[in-house]
């Protein structure tokens, strides 16, 4: 599994592109297709993404969705439906903090559609995901685990926790459906999660489930 992170934006949000043996996928469109450069971009642009996940509906995590679905138009475009009202107004995805407020268009999926499932291929070799539900940042906000599979065995993974979790920290609580009772609940979730679990959050350093035990105030 390979990761490479794009912060971009006015917030520096994460953008991530991940590559599991011959797929890709995006976590957090907040990056134009053109952002992918280097070594690897011939081969992701003769593919293109599997899949498309957002974790949450707000502006710096999503802002470019609806030019990577017009490109990809066969690549799904994943996020919660509980965030799907979000969208349409500027004061609830939070663009109106910006000097770009806008709404978007709903070229999502529901994300609940591929919990438990293989993406690409099966145990013998393929990516399976688990889609958590870890509100309180949003009321839709999700983490999601990619587990790469080879000969029956999960041989690596990575979870992508967009702004339920930082590194040292988490997401504010105070837009709209946030929920400070909801939050410490996706804490307490977390905690239970495997030490080594590495952890992508949607701003900052990546971590992992142990640091955050052992360093995150909230924990």
């Amino acid at each position: 599994m390979n990761i490479c992170v794009i912060p971009l934006g006015p917030v520096q949000s994460n953008m991530y592109l991940v590559e599991i043996q011959d797929a890709f996928f995006i976590v957090d469109p907040s990056c134009p297709p053109d952002s992918i450069r280097g070594g690897i971009k011939e081969l992701f642009e003769k593919n293109g993404p599997a899949a498309v996940f957002v974790t949450h509906g707000h502006f710096d995590h999503m802002f470019y969705m609806e030019e990577w679905k017009e490109m990809y138009p066969d690549a799904p475009v994943y996020m919660s439906v509980k965030d799907r009202p979000l969208l349409a107004r500027a004061s609830a995805n939070c663009s109106d903090l910006t000097f770009r407020g806008r709404a978007f268009k709903d070229v999502t999926t529901d994300i609940t559609a591929v919990d438990g499932r293989f993406l690409t291929g099966d145990e013998a070799g393929g990516v399976r995901t688990a889609v958590y539900s870890t509100p309180g940042h949003t009321s839709g906000s999700v983490s999601v685990l990619f587990e790469e599979y080879e000969d029956g065995k999960v041989v690596d993974k990575a979870l992508f926790t967009g702004d339920a979790l930082f590194c040292g920290s988490v997401g504010r609580c105070d837009f709209e459906t946030g929920s400070e009772e909801q939050m410490m609940a996706s804490v307490a979730f977390f905690a239970t999660l495997p030490k080594d679990l590495k952890v992508y959050p949607g701003h900052g350093p990546a971590t992992d489930i142990g640091f955050e035990i052992s360093h995150n105030p909230f924990f």
